[in-house]
């Protein structure tokens, strides 16, 4: 089930935008299994963006994983999430309508991804909480990677791009 659960309107004259938080409930027959929430700032038209620095991650990861773009893998992905937006499958009219260099690889793939790979290398722990953010897009014109280290009772997760360019962080809570 998707579902808008909390709209904060922010009426600063001078930067104006609205925060939508998108929940997502996935049940099966024995209960609810996963609540996914997702936050999305849309600014004003005279809002400017803010240019914030890209985060930093560890050195060094503890676990790294390289991934082709796949875009059969992409199309299933935007068929099961029921997600049509032609970006993630659609190649011609990605470049040529939306002028964007090659197809999106859906930032939910990415982070799901980015949960397998702390799952394999964090072996008995459980999951509580996982923030992510994306920081640039990720296209499908050479692989990514998935990486991650563990620092007590958090893992720094991070993917980069076919540049090697910062593209996703995230955070993974254990809990006891």
């Amino acid at each position: 089930m998707t579902e808008v659960a909390d709209i904060v309107i922010d009426e600063d004259e001078t930067h104006p935008n609205v925060l939508v938080t998108v929940r997502e409930t996935y049940s099966s027959a024995r209960g609810v299994a996963v609540v996914e929430d997702r936050g999305f700032r849309y600014l004003g038209e005279n809002g400017p963006a803010a240019r914030r620095d890209p985060p930093s991650v560890p050195d060094r990861a503890a676990w790294s994983r390289t991934y082709p773009s796949d875009a059969a893998m992409m199309f299933r992905l935007s068929a099961v999430r029921y997600n049509t937006h032609r970006v993630h499958y659609d190649r011609d009219y990605t470049t040529k309508v939306e002028g964007l260099p090659g197809l999106v690889v859906p930032l939910s793939l990415v982070s799901a991804l980015m949960l397998e790979q702390c799952r394999a290398n964090a072996p008995g722990r459980k999951m509580e909480s996982f923030v992510y953010r994306s920081v640039k897009r990720v296209f499908d014109l050479g692989p990514f990677s998935v990486m991650g280290a563990l620092d007590g009772g958090k893992a720094t997760l991070w993917a980069t791009d076919y540049e090697g360019d910062l593209a996703v962080l995230a955070e993974v809570g254990f809990s006891d």
